[in-house]
């Protein structure tokens, strides 16, 4: 999880600077916070798309950003992807039965495609058979996002761009406040 605090301090300085307008501190900080957030997470996002197969709707599923009067961040829930959201081929439905085919996967942009020899797919899903036998079978998975962002190394560059932005929008954020709009 990462995100970004507004000290107890600034945020006397900022209700000082805005004390004659009833509340605008308590709404500014909080949408400057949740601006900072969005581009943090904006940014995490876009370096795990720059090094791993996966679907931008595929991340954006498992993230959630979050804003309170103090603190905003994001957070990735850390289950493992299964592998069928990464670059699979053959792109049929099943390779099973008189369709049988070699499962190849890439899961990290640039590594090449993969095959997997006692692996394959039904009804859209990828299992892997532990041996010679029919069953069991295994559900096949990749990293999670957690491992991924920290894969793809963009954790300081999300720190810094969600600095960069409150900075940026904490001035725009009061200023508004003193125009006198909501």
């Amino acid at each position: 999880m990462r995100y970004i605090r507004y000290e107890q301090y600034d945020l006397f300085l900022t209700n000082e600077l805005l004390e004659s307008i009833p509340d605008k501190a308590k709404r500014a900080v909080p949408r400057a916070l949740k601006r900072a957030a969005l581009s943090g997470r904006k940014v995490a996002r876009q370096g795990i798309l720059d090094t791993y197969t996966i679907k931008r709707k595929d991340i954006d599923a498992f993230t959630k950003t979050y804003a309170y009067s103090s603190q905003a961040g994001f957070s990735m829930r850390s289950t493992q992807f299964s592998k069928e959201r990464f670059k699979v081929r053959p792109t049929d439905r099943s390779t099973t039965g008189r369709n049988h085919k070699l499962v190849k996967i890439e899961i990290r942009k640039g590594m090449g495609m993969t095959p997997y020899y006692w692996v394959f797919k039904h009804q859209g899903h990828i299992f892997e058979r532990r041996g010679d036998e029919r069953l069991p079978l295994d559900f096949h998975r990749g990293p999670s996002l957690k491992g991924m962002v920290s894969g793809a190394e963009v954790a300081d560059d999300v720190m810094e761009e969600m600095q960069e932005t409150f900075n940026k929008r904490i001035g725009h954020e009061i200023d508004w406040a003193l125009d006198g709009r909501k």
